[in-house]
């Protein structure tokens, strides 16, 4: 461990303490966040995706926008947040949107 590091938590107050680990904390949530999106992105990549929205069948590779922290796709050919990974089948699509959306 750093000597300087060691020695200012040494001589730090509580609540310097607790700015110091508060900081450390958030650091490594950003870190682990941005593994899980690396991950997520990883996920639809090669894989036969669909959009329930537009009923579309398209490979992941081709998906270059994420919202929700990576978590959602964002559909290619239509710019909607309705993608699906493993999809092989456009009835499976459209009973999906019949179900969010009301309609094919």
């Amino acid at each position: 461990m750093n000597t300087k590091f060691s020695e200012f938590i040494r001589n730090a107050s509580p609540e310097e303490k607790k700015r110091v680990f508060m900081k450390v904390m958030d650091d490594v949530s950003k870190a682990q966040q941005a593994v899980i999106d690396k991950a997520h992105r990883l996920d639809v990549k090669d894989q036969q995706c669909g959009c329930y929205y537009c009923c579309e069948i398209f490979n992941g590779n081709t998906i270059t926008e994420f919202v929700d922290g990576s978590k959602t796709a964002i559909c290619p050919l239509c710019g909607v947040d309705s993608v699906i990974i493993k999809v092989t089948d456009k009835n499976e699509l459209k009973e999906l949107n019949t179900k969010w959306f009301g309609s094919t």
